[in-house]
């Protein structure tokens, strides 16, 4: 009964690891995508400018 549990509670430690993994995953892509879009964004946003200061 005993061994029971302790496997048991071994199992709970390493899907929380892996849960706490999943979510630095998620976050870490997250930054990604939110860098690409907002570095996307920015080169818009300055040929949109450099278009506006070319043409009188």
């Amino acid at each position: 009964m005993a061994e029971r549990v302790e496997i048991e509670d071994r199992r709970g430690k390493n899907d929380h690891m892996l849960e706490g993994l999943w979510h630095m995953k998620v976050s870490w892509g997250a930054m990604v995508v939110r860098g690409v879009v907002n570095g996307v964004v920015s080169e818009l946003d300055e040929r949109k400018e450099g278009r506006g200061k070319d043409m009188p």
